[in-house]
């Protein structure tokens, strides 16, 4: 089974930008979250770390935010960074989303997306590791 290549989204982004209206700087910003979301996943993914269905999205880039090393906890910062930018496009209809913001997350997402591509591999263990010690809050939340 051939894996999807989510750089396409950034590709996407890039084109819904230059659409040049409101609906196509939303979309910029939502798929620029995406492309790089699933860059970051997919390290954990390969370091065989499960990802649960459900607050997938927050268990990524806490997996990040977790770790002991400083720029790994910046990557996962940037990359919730991104996520609010996107819930903010996709679920609010105010303010604006301008030319600006769209070309910021798309910025954001490349920078994001080169800055995984570099990450070591004590580095991409470290986030796997981090990963597997918050799996089980997020597979077995506790009961109140």
């Amino acid at each position: 089974m051939a894996v999807y290549d989510w750089h396409n989204y950034l590709v996407f982004a890039e084109a819904a930008h230059n659409i040049g209206n409101e609906t196509g700087f939303r979309n910029a910003v939502s798929r620029s979250y995406y492309a790089a979301y699933w860059r970051a996943r997919r390290i954990l993914e390969t370091g065989n770390v499960s990802i649960p269905r459900m607050k997938s999205h927050e268990f990524v880039y806490k997996s990040y935010i977790s770790t002991v090393n400083e720029d790994n906890e910046i990557l996962g910062e940037l990359l919730k960074t991104l996520r609010d930018g996107r819930t903010w496009a996709d679920y609010e209809d105010a303010p604006e989303i301008t030319q600006k913001h769209a070309e910021a997350a798309i910025k954001d997402a490349k920078d994001l997306i080169a800055y995984f591509n570099a990450l070591t591999h004590a580095d991409k263990s470290k986030a796997c590791q981090a990963a597997t010690a918050i799996y089980a809050d997020y597979v077995n939340p506790p009961r109140i």
